[in-house]
């Protein structure tokens, strides 16, 4: 936040999303309120990638992980999420098509709108692309 603050025109994104090992409550992730305050910061963006961060805890489709997402749709926006595989690394606990096929197939909270924001539709804002 000090570091947004000081810069406050820089776009800003959390790579690999948050520290959802130190988040972990049996199967469930459960987010404090507080990790949320930095994106009142409207240039910040958090990647969405939990194949690489905790595929080795669950398997495909990451049933564990959706309610996780749907909180970071709602509290975030799908316009502040970016897909992201860390590739090639996710292979170690699914396939590229696996990666997206849990968000594609398996988010069904997610709408056609959403899901083009996260699968590009928000790195083309950052970049400048549209």
């Amino acid at each position: 936040i000090r570091w947004m603050e000081r810069y406050p025109n820089s776009i800003c994104s959390i790579t690999h999303g948050f520290p959802y090992r130190s988040f972990l409550i049996d199967d469930k992730i459960v987010l404090p309120d507080r990790i949320w305050a930095p994106f009142e910061n409207p240039n910040l963006s958090i990647e969405v990638c939990f194949p690489v961060r905790i595929g080795d805890l669950f398997d495909f489709p990451y049933k564990e992980t959706i309610p996780t997402l749907h909180e970071m749709v709602t509290r975030v926006g799908a316009d502040h999420l970016l897909f992201g595989t860390d590739m090639p690394f996710q292979n170690r606990h699914c396939t590229y098509q696996q990666s997206r096929d849990y968000l594609e197939k398996y988010c069904s909270f997610l709408s056609q709108d959403d899901l083009s924001l996260i699968m590009g539709g928000t790195a083309a804002r950052i970049l400048k692309l549209q």
